[in-house]
């Protein structure tokens, strides 16, 4: 069953936290956003990174198969296949990347 998500922040590091099934979050076609940038002082030039969700989340396995990072500039980048992650590897991943999951209706800014 696909978890509904609000058009909010939806915090990809605290969904793991609090233990939500991935595989009803990180459903294939869903984007995860940062704000997270490359360079400081950039509030004029302002850029969202993403990776989209290639494949549904898979617990047997414990992966999800994630995109390279994209952004409105960039966005060939998110139909290409960067890696597979496990919980662990995108939990900190998140930490780093302050990952949002956004609904797949989510238009990219």
């Amino acid at each position: 069953m696909e978890i509904q998500l609000e058009k909010i922040r939806n915090d990809l590091n605290r969904h793991i936290e609090i233990g939500t099934p991935l595989e009803e979050l990180l459903i294939k076609g869903r984007l995860l956003e940062s704000d997270v940038h490359d360079a400081k002082g950039c509030q004029n030039n302002h850029m969202h990174w993403y990776r989209k969700v290639l494949q549904t989340y898979d617990p047997e396995n414990d992966s999800v198969l994630l995109s390279e990072k994209g952004s409105r500039r960039l966005i060939d980048h998110l139909d290409t296949p960067y890696k597979k992650f496990s919980t662990e590897e995108l939990y900190k991943e998140s930490i780093i990347m302050n990952w949002k999951v956004r609904p797949q209706d989510y238009e990219l800014c």
